[in-house]
């Protein structure tokens, strides 16, 4: 394994430095001894990953306070003939529906959405709310945001501050080509060359303050949901049982599916609950159980 972001250490090459073009990687062996044949020399397999967490294999997801743990295992009967007294219809034996109930989880939950997959993007924005007073330019008043996302043209709103009447002073956004003529409810949004943006208002309210609410230019980690993430999703489930008696056992499912995902979770002590269907490991066995001895 090559890590290209760490300086080099021998004292053959002069390192790299990442350009908008990409890199271009040579592999060459040079045996020490010039009588070795080279034709024995292959090399294969060659993979280049952006992030360390390209290499991530598993995480776990803890939930506590347990309230309800599983369900009933339901089996069809056959139905009996001259031939045969019926049993089990075993064709028919193939998924069951669980139900885990709790209080308490690691913040890490939301990756048993079978949905929710890490998506690329390393910049996004985030609700900033600001007071700002309306400054003269030209013949429009003017404010200047240094920091919103310029992807992104919605969630903007904007009051004026200065008076106690919630209707009036709420502004409505024109989305013209350039600016226009603008009473004194309206405001259009400029992006400029700088990176900044300009919220262009009415001259009569120069001096008026105004909260504004708009997507602030953040930095973040990205987390996608897409129906391409649930072919991917494998989910393992494990819980312990102690009977009466004090007898415990550990029961372990190696091919869960998340069919229920709860996403009203609030910071109050609310139940939320899963819906989980057991399906056949690759051995063909639906799950295992294992009385702890010592």
């Amino acid at each position: 394994m090559v890590d290209l972001s760490k300086a080099p250490t021998s004292e053959i090459g002069n390192g790299w430095s990442p350009v908008s073009t990409g890199a271009y990687i040579q592999i060459g062996v040079t045996p020490t001894d010039p009588a070795f044949d080279k034709s024995n020399i292959g090399i294969s397999s060659i993979s280049v990953f952006d992030d360390i967490a390209d290499f991530e294999t598993q995480t776990t997801v803890k939930i506590g306070c347990l309230t309800t743990v599983g369900g009933s295992w339901d089996l069809d009967a056959a139905e009996a003939t001259c031939f045969s007294n019926g049993g089990y219809d075993e064709t028919s034996i193939n998924n069951f529906e669980h139900t885990i109930t709790g209080k308490a989880l690691t913040p890490n939950y939301q990756l048993l959405n079978p949905l929710m997959g890490k998506g690329t993007a390393v910049e996004g924005w985030d609700t900033a709310t600001v007071d700002k007073v309306i400054e003269a330019d030209g013949d429009y008043g003017k404010v200047t945001l240094a920091d919103k996302h310029p992807g992104e043209c919605g969630f903007i709103a904007v009051a004026l501050a200065d008076t106690c009447n919630v209707t009036d002073a709420s502004l409505t956004e024109l989305s013209v080509p350039s600016v226009v003529d603008l009473d004194e409810g309206h405001y259009i949004i400029t992006e400029n060359q700088d990176g900044t943006t300009s919220i262009w208002f009415n001259k009569e309210l120069v001096g008026a303050h105004v909260n504004i609410s708009y997507p602030k230019t953040v930095e973040i980690e990205e987390w996608e949901m897409n129906e391409s993430n649930v072919s991917t999703r494998r989910v393992r489930l494990s819980y312990a049982r102690v009977w009466s008696d004090g007898t415990k056992w550990r029961f372990v499912f190696d091919n869960v599916l998340i069919t229920s995902f709860p996403e009203e979770i609030t910071e109050e002590e609310s139940e939320f609950e899963f819906t989980i269907v057991i399906q056949k490991d690759a051995t063909g066995r639906f799950g295992r159980a294992y009385r702890i001895l010592g």
